[in-house]
C-alpha cells in the first residue's frame, strides 16, 4: 500500500470586505461617535501572536458547502464526497438519524477527511489596526436605530492578499485477499465496512475542483455573506501543488512531508488551473438592477467624538467608502481628523449590501402584511420591542427570503461601489448645508447648522441580488407555518413538490414587487430620505433563473419625452414598473385576465401559491397602504423662490441653489433651480406647530413645561435647545414629522424647475442707522428667477408609520387600532390645514421671505393612494385645478382642501373633531394610565 500526500498553497485576493469573528476579547479601542454612543468592534479572530487569521475550519466549511452545491457540475458522486470529507454529507451534519431519510437508526460509518485546511494568517500586526465598519439594526417600531443594536466589524479591506494552504492524503485502493473459508477473517464485513479512503485520482480531482471554485468566485469566506461580504478570487490562474508518495513501511514515519521529499526524491510537482467551463448553474434567481442617483445618495460614517464645527463653517458628515488596501485615507479614517479632510478622499463610495437588504426586507414585510391582512398574527402595532423578536414575527414569505435567528436567509445582496468621476469639477463633492429653525427666534438655531458631502455625479455599480432556491426550499421545509408539510427534508426531489415549489414562487414574486417599487421611485435607499435623498433612477432590470424558465428577462426604461417634467417622468416610471411585473408573469406562464392589472394578478398569485387566502380579480382591490399616500401640488412663484448657495457666490453677487448634478452654479449656469425637500418639510412642520399651538393655547398660555424658553442665570427667557423644542411640539406634529425618538411619517422630495426663464438681478444695500446713508462695503446683489416654472411639490405620507408613531409614543401596551386611529387622522388633518395655508398664499417657501421672496401660487392639488382609513378617499384624485381663464380663483385650492376635510360619507367620517385630539389621549381599554399633553417634557 502506498500513501500519497499533497501540499497546495493557493494565493487569493479579497474582492469584498471579509470578516471572520472570533470569541476572543474585544480590542481595547472603543468607538465613540459625536452623540456619545460607544461600541466595541467585533474583533477578527486572532491567533496567540495577535495576528488576524481565517481558521481552517471556516475555510473548509465554505469549500465543502460549495462542493455539495456544485457536485454534479464538478462530476462528483455522493460516495466520492463522503470519501473526501469524512463519511457524511454536510446537510446530514447535526441531523437526527431518522431525519436523514435512510430508514434506519444506525450510526453513520465515518472516517477522517482526506483534506486538511490550515489556518491562514491574513493580517500582520505590523500593518496596524484593521479597519472597521459601523452598522445598526432598525427598530420596526420607531423606524430608527434599535436600542443596543449599534455594532461594528473589523474587516479585511479589498485587495488584501493571503494564502490558503491545503494538505491532502490519499491511498491506493486496498486489494481484497483471496478467500480462505478456514481462516479467521481480520477484515471488516461488508455490513460494517466504513467509507473507503480516497484514492489519488479522486484527491487530485478534488484539488482541481478547489482551484476551479475559487477561480470562479463561487466561494465566500467568513461571515455576513448574505450581504455580499467575503468574496475572494485567485491571484494567479495556475496553482502549484507538491505530491509525495510514501511506501507502506515509511507510512508510519512521523517526519514531515517536505523532509521525505528531499530524502527519497519523491516530490512530484502538479499544476492546477481554474476551469472556466464551470458556470455554476445551480438553481437560483439573480436580479441585476442598473441605476444611478442624481438626487444624491448618502450613507454616512460615524463622526468621531471631538469633531466640532467652527462659528464660520461646519464639518460635514463624510460618506461611507469602500477603502481598498492601498487607499491613502484607509489607515486614518477612524481618526478624529478624517472628517475634516474627507473631501480630499477619492476612494470609492459604498452603499452596503446590508443597507439595500434591510430596505428590501422592510418593504417586503409591509407588502406581505398588506396582502395577508394580518392573518399570520404579524400586526405592526403589536410588534415586540426586541429587534430579533420583530424579525421572527415577520410574515412567512419574508422569513423564507431573508432568514431569522433560526435559519439563514436565501437572499444575498452585494455591496455597491460608487466611482467618483475623474473629470475636473465633477470629482468634487457637493457640500449640502442645512439648518434647523429656532421656534422662538424664527432664525437658524444655535448649533443646528449641519452638512453632508454628496457626490451626485458618482457612477454606481449595479445592484446584484441572488436568491438561492435550495436554501429557500430548506427554509420552507423548516418553517412551514400553518401549512403542514409531510416532510422536513429539503432534497432536490422535495423542492419539486407542488406545495414547496408554489411557496418558492410566491416568495420570488414578493421580492419582485419590492424591486418594482424601487424602480418606480417609491422605495428610497440610504439615509436622509425624509428630505429627498436616496431616490434612485433605474435604467435596466435583468432577471435570470426564474423557476421553470431558462430564458433571461430584460426590461429597459424608456425615458420620458420631457425629462425636465416630473409628471412625465413619473408616468414613465409607472409604466416601467408595470412592464417588469408583466414580463415576470409571462415568465411564470401566468398571463391572466387582461382586464386585471399586472399588480393585482401578482398579488392573487402570491395569495394562491402561499395559501394565504383567495385572490381578487378586481383591480380596485389592490392593497395600497404598503405605499405612501402622495399629495402633489402644482405651483409657481410670481416673486421667485430664492435658496442661497454660498458656494456659488461671486464677490457681492449671490446666486440661488441649483440641481445637485449642476456642474456650475454661478452666472452662466443653465441647470434647474432647486428647492430642497428639507426646506419644504421644515416650512410645513413649523406651520403645523404654529397652528396646533394656537389652538392649544388660545385661552391659556403654555406652562413653563410646555414653553420653548427657559430662564438663564440672569433671569432672562432664552430659547431652549432645538431638539428639546422639537420634543415639546404638540403631539400631532410629532406623529407626522418625528422626533429624536422615532422617525417621521412624511417625506418631501426635492423640487426643481422645468424652465428657469430669464434672471433678474436685484441690488440691495444696508442703511447706516447713524448717517442714514449706505453702509460702505455692504452693497450686494441677488440673482432671482421670478418667471421660472416649477415641477410639482411631492409629499408622501406613510400612514402605517403614522399609526406606529402614535403607538410608540403613547407607551400604552393595550392601545388598540381603533384607539390610535383618531389621533392619526387628526395628524393628517393638521398637515392638510398647513397645505391649505400654502394654497392660500400665506405660507412662503425658501429664504428671504421677509423681502417678498417665496410667494406661492398653487395651480392644482391631488391626493393619490388614500387608504380609506387614515386618509379619506376623495371622489377623484385631482382635488382641484385652477382655471386659467379665471382671475379670482387664487385660493380655490385652500377651499377645496377644507371642503375635503369637512366631507363625510357612510364609511368615512369627516375630520371636524381633529382639534380634540390635541388635548389628551382617550382612555385605553386596558385601563392603563393616560398621559396628558401637559405632562410631556
Amino acid at each position: 500500500m502506498t500513501i500519497y500526500r499533497y501540499d497546495m498553497t493557493i494565493p487569493v485576493r479579497v474582492v469584498s470586505a471579509l470578516h471572520s469573528g472570533g470569541v476572543d476579547e474585544a480590542p481595547e479601542r472603543p468607538i465613540t461617535d459625536e452623540d456619545g454612543r460607544t461600541v466595541q468592534p467585533n474583533a477578527f479572530v486572532r491567533n496567540g501572536l495577535g495576528e488576524a487569521i481565517l481558521p481552517g475550519r471556516s475555510i473548509k466549511g465554505a469549500i465543502r458547502a460549495a462542493f455539495e452545491e456544485h457536485m454534479n457540475e464538478l462530476g462528483f458522486s455522493e460516495e466520492e464526497l463522503k470519501s473526501l470529507w469524512g463519511g457524511e454529507m454536510r446537510r446530514e451534519v447535526g441531523t437526527r438519524k431518522k431525519q436523514r431519510g435512510d430508514g434506519t437508526d444506525e450510526s453513520l460509518a465515518l472516517r477522517a477527511s482526506a483534506l486538511t485546511f490550515h489556518h491562514a494568517v491574513v493580517w500582520d500586526r505590523t500593518r496596524g489596526d484593521l479597519p472597521h465598519r459601523m452598522s445598526t439594526a432598525i427598530d420596526r417600531a420607531t423606524g430608527g436605530a434599535a436600542d443596543g443594536a449599534l455594532f461594528a466589524y473589523e474587516y479585511l479591506p479589498v485587495d488584501t492578499t493571503f494564502e490558503i494552504c491545503v494538505s491532502a492524503e490519499a491511498q491506493d485502493p486496498t486489494r481484497e485477499p483471496p478467500e480462505d473459508k478456514d481462516a479467521q477473517s481480520t477484515t471488516p464485513s461488508k455490513e460494517t465496512k466504513g467509507t473507503p479512503p480516497a484514492p489519488p485520482a479522486l484527491v487530485e480531482k478534488a484539488l482541481q475542483a478547489i482551484v476551479t471554485l475559487l477561480g470562479g468566485e463561487f466561494i465566500s469566506l467568513g461571515g455576513r455573506t448574505g450581504s455580499g461580504w467575503g468574496a475572494i478570487d485567485l491571484r494567479w490562474k495556475k496553482v502549484s501543488c507538491k505530491k509525495v508518495a510514501i511506501l507502506s513501511e515509511q507510512a508510519g514515519n512521523n517526519e514531515s512531508t517536505d523532509f521525505l521529499s528531499v530524502v527519497f526524491s519523491q516530490s512530484e510537482p502538479l499544476k492546477f488551473k481554474s476551469d472556466s467551463k464551470l458556470t455554476g448553474n445551480h438553481p437560483s434567481t439573480s436580479i441585476r438592477i442598473e441605476w444611478q442617483a442624481p438626487s444624491g445618495l448618502f450613507v454616512g460614517m460615524n463622526k468621531p467624538d471631538g469633531i466640532k464645527s467652527s462659528e464660520e463653517d461646519t464639518v460635514p458628515a463624510a460618506p461611507l467608502r469602500n477603502w481598498h488596501l492601498n487607499d491613502t485615507h484607509r489607515a486614518d479614517h477612524g481618526d478624529a481628523t478624517y472628517p475634516k479632510v474627507a473631501h480630499e478622499d477619492k476612494a470609492s463610495l459604498l452603499l452596503p449590501g446590508t443597507s439595500i437588504r434591510g430596505a428590501l426586507r422592510s418593504h417586503c414585510s409591509r407588502i406581505a402584511r398588506s396582502i395577508v391582512s394580518d392573518s399570520e398574527g404579524s400586526d405592526e402595532l403589536t410588534m415586540a420591542e426586541d429587534v430579533h423578536k420583530q424579525l421572527a414575527a415577520d410574515p412567512l414569505l419574508v422569513r423564507y427570503l431573508f432568514g431569522t435567528t433560526e435559519y439563514r436567509g436565501a437572499v444575498r445582496i452585494h455591496d455597491c461601489e460608487g466611482q467618483i468621476p475623474e473629470d475636473t469639477g465633477k470629482d468634487k463633492p457637493l457640500k449640502l448645508t442645512r439648518n434647523a429653525i429656532d421656534r422662538v427666534t424664527g432664525s437658524a438655531a444655535h448649533g443646528a447648522l449641519y452638512s453632508e458631502l454628496l457626490y451626485p455625479h458618482a457612477t454606481w455599480d449595479p445592484i446584484e441580488i441572488e436568491i438561492d432556491h435550495a436554501q429557500l426550499c430548506r427554509n420552507i421545509c423548516q418553517d412551514p407555518g400553518n401549512c403542514a408539510l409531510s416532510t422536513v427534508s429539503a432534497s432536490d426531489q422535495e423542492c419539486e413538490r407542488p406545495a414547496i415549489k408554489n411557496r418558492l414562487r410566491a416568495a420570488i414574486l414578493l421580492l419582485t414587487m419590492a424591486v418594482t417599487d424601487l424602480c418606480k421611485g417609491v422605495l428610497p435607499l440610504g439615509g436622509g430620505t425624509g428630505g429627498g435623498l436616496g431616490f434612485i433612477e433605474v435604467s435596466c432590470v435583468r432577471v435570470n433563473g426564474l423557476p421553470d424558465d431558462t430564458s433571461p428577462v430584460e426590461i429597459l426604461f424608456e425615458a420620458a419625452d420631457h425629462p425636465e417634467d416630473s409628471c412625465k417622468v413619473r408616468e414613465a416610471r409607472a409604466n416601467f414598473a408595470r412592464d417588469i411585473l408583466t414580463r415576470i408573469l409571462t415568465a411564470f406562464a401566468e398571463d391572466g385576465d387582461e382586464a386585471t392589472s399586472a399588480e393585482q394578478r401578482v398579488i392573487n398569485l402570491i395569495r394562491q401559491w402561499a395559501e394565504l387566502g383567495p385572490g381578487d380579480d378586481q383591480g380596485s382591490s389592490v392593497p395600497s397602504h404598503f405605499r405612501p399616500t402622495t399629495v402633489r401640488i402644482g405651483w409657481n412663484s410670481p416673486t421667485g423662490v430664492f435658496v442661497h448657495d454660498p458656494q456659488a457666490d461671486d464677490g457681492n453677487t449671490q446666486y440661488p441653489l441649483r440641481a445637485k448634478t449642476a456642474d456650475n452654479n454661478g452666472k452662466n449656469s443653465t441647470a434647474p433651480l432647486l428647492l430642497p425637500g428639507t426646506s419644504i418639510r421644515g416650512a410645513l412642520r413649523s406651520r403645523c406647530s404654529r397652528i396646533a399651538r394656537t389652538v392649544l393655547y388660545a385661552d391659556n398660555p403654555p406652562s413653563q413645561v410646555e414653553s420653548f424658553t427657559q430662564a438663564d442665570s440672569d433671569g432672562n427667557q432664552v430659547p431652549i435647545d432645538i431638539h428639546e423644542q422639537l420634543a415639546k411640539e404638540p403631539r400631532l406634529v410629532r406623529y407626522m414629522f418625528g422626533t429624536t425618538e422615532y422617525r417621521g411619517a412624511v417625506r418631501v422630495r426635492d423640487c426643481t424647475t422645468k424652465d428657469t426663464g430669464p434672471s433678474v438681478t436685484v441690488t440691495h444695500n444696508a442703511i447706516d442707522r447713524w448717517t442714514g446713508g449706505v453702509v460702505e462695503g455692504l452693497l450686494f446683489n441677488e440673482v432671482t428667477y421670478p418667471h421660472a416654472t416649477w415641477n410639482d411639490i411631492v409629499i408622501e405620507v406613510d400612514t402605517a408609520r403614522l399609526l406606529q408613531n402614535v403607538k410608540t409614543e403613547s407607551g400604552i401596551g393595550g392601545l388598540s387600532l381603533d384607539e390610535c386611529l383618531p389621533f392619526v387622522r387628526a395628524s393628517w388633518c393638521l398637515l392638510c390645514i398647513a397645505l391649505a395655508e400654502l394654497s392660500a398664499g400665506t405660507l412662503p417657501l425658501g429664504g428671504r421671505t421677509t423681502r417678498g421672496h417665496g410667494q406661492v401660487e398653487v395651480t392644482s392639488l391631488s391626493v393619490a393612494g388614500a387608504d380609506g382609513q387614515v386618509v379619506n378617499t376623495p371622489p377623484e384624485e385631482l382635488l382641484w385645478k385652477r382655471n386659467d381663464s379665471s382671475e379670482d380663483d387664487a385660493r380655490g385650492g385652500a377651499t377645496a382642501l377644507l371642503a375635503y376635510l369637512r366631507n363625510k360619507t357612510e364609511k368615512e367620517p369627516s375630520y371636524e373633531d381633529w382639534a380634540e385630539r390635541l388635548q389628551k389621549l382617550e382612555e385605553p381599554t386596558n385601563g392603563a394610565s393616560t398621559p396628558n399633553e401637559s405632562d410631556e417634557q
